[in-house]
């Protein structure tokens, strides 16, 4: 089991945690307008877990994963969904949201 006291956590941090891999639909665009909503109305930091770095100061902390395999097809679309089990060894708080 994971040390929530890890060194990369701030003690008694909370923020909320993003994951964003693009496919035919641009999540990180989306991310970026999630952030921006969440820090106005939440009043908390927002992370991102993503393949590619993102042009964009809405982000306290980005974080840079291999996006893996793709895992989900639905009606032709297609969704990368590999990380999000880490969400909680990835994070940079303490006690974290994640979308």
């Amino acid at each position: 089991m994971q040390n929530f006291n890890d060194y990369n956590r701030s003690e008694r941090s909370r923020g909320i945690l993003l994951f964003a891999f693009n496919t035919n639909i641009d999540y990180c665009r989306i991310a970026i307008n999630c952030a921006k909503l969440a820090k106005k109305f939440l009043k908390l930091p927002v992370s991102i877990v993503t393949d590619t770095p993102i042009d964009s100061t809405e982000f306290d902390h980005m974080i840079i994963r291999d996006r893996g395999p793709d895992n989900y097809r639905e009606k032709g679309q297609l969704w990368r969904n590999t990380d999000r089990y880490c969400a909680y060894e990835l994070s940079p708080y303490s006690e974290t949201i994640r979308s």
